[in-house]
């Protein structure tokens, strides 16, 4: 249901007995009204970048908090509001391979998103590579290999794109350096390897 609603409580029992509340006590039960976008798997020691809905972008950058809890403790986190996704690092203390909840809560009251469980992985190592590659002038459809699944290589060391597989143009003679990663079925991206050409 998307609204909110308005309970009374007349009457409160316990092993005691019943107690008559008179006057009622109204209780409003809200619903949240920031939505998180998750499939519950974060890499450990990598930016995570989370999709959410509902959230004011032009407020103070401390308006927002991640709360992350298990049964031992709660910790509070202020991410970094990218248009319709949230930035944050996971602090130290989180523990892989256990489960935690998050929500997100605003400074006004009503402003809560639902909780979601996430639970905590390790990036896949680098990709092995031969660096520095030698490519003959005029070789035809060279591509540039390394040893992992899911390779992205990259111009640069921290692009946004990437592309899955380097076809070099051999008809120009340069020297330039390429980066590629692996990633794994949770989306944990590898650090990146640093090849010369």
């Amino acid at each position: 249901e998307d609204s909110s609603r308005l309970f009374s409580i007349s009457e409160i029992s316990n092993e005691c007995g019943t107690l008559a509340q008179t006057p009622s006590v109204f209780i409003e039960i809200l619903q949240p009204s920031i939505k998180i976008e998750s499939n519950g798997v974060f890499c450990n020691e990598t930016l995570i970048t989370m999709p959410v809905t509902g959230m004011k972008t032009h407020e103070n950058a401390d308006y927002y908090q991640l709360q992350i809890k298990n049964n031992l403790q709660i910790i509070n986190i202020l991410p970094n509001l990218v248009q319709n996704s949230i930035q944050f690092y996971l602090p130290q203390e989180i523990q892989k391979d256990k489960t935690y909840a998050l929500k997100i809560i605003g400074k006004k009251l009503g402003e809560f998103s639902n909780t979601i469980s996430f639970i905590v992985k390790s990036p896949p190592a680098q990709p092995s590579i031969i660096t520095p590659q030698h490519v003959c002038f005029g070789t035809e459809n060279y591509f540039l290999t390394a040893n992992g699944t899911n390779l992205k290589w990259y111009t640069e060391e921290n692009p946004e794109n990437f592309t899955f597989s380097v076809l070099l143009n051999t008809k120009q003679a340069f020297r330039k350096n390429y980066y590629v990663s692996q990633s794994d079925s949770n989306g944990c991206e590898s650090p990146k390897s640093k090849m010369e050409v």
